[in-house]
């Protein structure tokens, strides 16, 4: 069995949305269970940017950077569907979604006894 865990990341949350909602419908095409979702925290980061270059406290200026996140994670059992999947995802085009795949897949390994 093969989980696929797809981690979206994104500064605009419509952009981030369309991705989410073409993946489903990209995963329902090929008759795979829903996925499960997992929303993570929200991450602010502020800036803080002084005006002048003189020494002028009270002229300063605040940004802030804003960046969603979402996981959707896929079991799997067929491997030739996989491959197939990781191509067509590969030659997509997320724009404004920064997508990272993580696979994970369980390996059977044989104890092998020593007779001496």
């Amino acid at each position: 069995m093969f989980k696929i865990y797809f981690n979206l990341k994104s500064f605009d949350l419509i952009c981030l949305n369309h991705t989410e909602t073409y993946l489903l419908s990209l995963f329902s095409f090929f008759n795979l269970d829903q996925p499960k979702q997992k929303i993570k925290p929200n991450k602010l980061q502020k800036i803080t940017v002084l005006r002048s270059p003189h020494i002028d406290k009270k002229s300063r200026e605040q940004f802030q950077i804003l960046s969603h996140k979402k996981t959707l994670v896929l079991s799997i059992f067929d491997q030739n569907l996989i491959f197939l999947l990781l191509e067509i995802i590969k030659s997509l085009k997320f724009i404004g979604v920064e997508l990272e795949l993580l696979i994970e897949f369980s390996t059977f390994l044989e104890n092998e006894t020593n007779d001496r």
